[in-house]
């Protein structure tokens, strides 16, 4: 009798088991099944070289993962008038054609503590990493109580920066580009459609960046 008792708990604590085993099992494939797909942070996509992408459809995805908006219907250039640090006056449509494939326009200020951090990577694109038939168009913009084509000099002079910074003088530019934040930055093609946008602070010479931007380049120059 003992015996048989023994025989009955022993085998009801085996099925007991096994329950309990099925039910967690259970649990912990509804449970998966209920999280969401972890999405990749922007600066994780910044800092991974990946594969190459080879089109420019794919170039401008990446982008978009990396935090840019892509313009989702035709918008062209539009002219403005800048100011070169020796004063002369030119247009933004002068970078337009000829040798000059693509266009980097970035609005930036000398009182920004996000183009502070920004621009020593942007001397770094500059000096090392800017494509063949890429041109670089930095904008200050002057305003009276902020800032002053002075300011913004010396503060090029102190950092021993050598990108080439032209200047907002009338407003025009900064009506049309201007987000209401510092700094943005705007792709644009050769024939002056522009491609993306991006609000606030990259790293500029991450190896995802730079794959895009070759992408974006005509086919006969790559």
């Amino acid at each position: 009798m003992i015996k048989q008792t023994r025989k009955s708990v022993f085998l009801a604590l085996i099925i007991l088991v096994v329950l309990v085993a099925i039910s967690c099992h259970s649990t912990q494939r509804h449970t998966k099944s209920k999280e969401e797909p972890r999405k990749t942070s922007a600066m994780e996509i910044l800092n991974f070289d990946p594969e190459s992408p080879s089109t420019k459809a794919e170039g401008l995805k990446l982008l978009e993962k990396m935090g840019f908006s892509l313009a989702h219907k035709k918008i062209m250039l539009k002219d403005a008038p800048i100011q070169t640090k020796d004063g002369q006056m030119i247009n933004l449509s002068d970078f337009k054609g000829k040798l000059i494939l693509l266009i980097l326009l970035h609005i930036w200020g000398s009182w920004c503590p996000s183009c502070k951090g920004e621009l020593p990577s942007v001397e770094r694109f500059y000096t090392n990493n800017l494509p063949e038939g890429t041109e670089l168009v930095t904008c200050g913009f002057p305003r009276a109580g902020r800032e002053t084509l002075g300011t913004i000099n010396r503060f090029m002079e102190k950092n021993n920066y050598t990108f080439p910074a032209y200047f907002d003088m009338t407003g025009q530019l900064y009506d049309f580009y201007g987000t209401g934040s510092v700094p943005t930055t705007y792709i644009i093609d050769p024939t002056g459609e522009i491609l993306a946008l991006a609000i606030g602070a990259f790293e500029w010479n991450a190896p995802a960046f730079l794959e895009v931007l070759e992408t974006l380049k005509p086919e006969e120059t790559k």
